[in-house]
């Protein structure tokens, strides 16, 4: 849930923070989640348990794995579960276990409202799992192009949110700075022509739930 000052449910207008219900629930039951499944979806469609809050993991798997990577900065979490994801099942619990605060002073809504965020950690994420790590390894070799090509794209869905902030304040600097970042750092000509569309039917959507508030 998304709750006020007060702990009353709200909508907020910014069409991200309201898509959080459906990113975070990644399926409609529980139960038990290969480590393989959770893995691939991390990479290339979905975030299904990175809020802090939301996740308990047991005391060997951190000496194993280890802590959170503070150089991933704002998504430390989302790189500490795939990491987990990397040798570990996943439990999905099928409950709100959790409320996210929403308020004028909290750091992750400034973030999203009226700062930048960097568009290289989302690319460094594949950097990190697919290159150095290797985990390409753990599927099979027919599916390994179109799953490192899915996980460009969907990183750079990602950081085209500073796109909105930049629009948000007319700031064409930071626009074209997200552009450049992005369509560089994404190696596959069909996910550079891909983007704009899948950003444009984005864009439609949060307009359309903009005008129905």
């Amino acid at each position: 849930d998304i709750i006020d000052n007060h702990g009353k449910n709200i909508q907020p207008r910014f069409h991200y923070i309201r898509k959080m219900r459906e990113l975070y629930r990644y399926q409609n039951h529980s139960g038990l989640i290969r480590n393989l499944v959770i893995l691939k979806d991390f990479l290339i469609r979905t975030y299904p348990c990175c809020v802090p809050t939301g996740i308990m993991v047991r005391k060997q798997c951190i000496d194993e794995l280890g802590k959170f990577d503070e150089d991933f900065n704002y998504i430390g979490d989302l790189e500490f579960c795939i990491r987990m994801s990397t040798k570990y099942d996943f439990y999905y619990v099928n409950q709100k276990l959790s409320a996210w605060r929403y308020t004028e002073s909290s750091e992750t809504v400034n973030i999203l409202h009226t700062q930048t965020i960097s568009p290289v950690y989302f690319y460094r994420l594949i950097d990190k799992f697919y290159y150095k790590l290797n985990v390409a390894r753990f599927f099979p070799k027919k599916d390994r192009e179109k799953i490192i090509m899915d996980a460009y794209i969907f990183a750079s869905k990602r950081a085209m949110l500073n796109s909105l902030v930049a629009l948000k304040f007319f700031d064409i600097k930071l626009l074209l700075f997200t552009i450049k970042t992005v369509y560089k750092s994404d190696p596959f000509v069909i996910n550079r022509i891909k983007l704009p569309f899948s950003l444009f039917k984005e864009f439609i959507i949060a307009l359309y739930n903009l005008v129905k508030l």
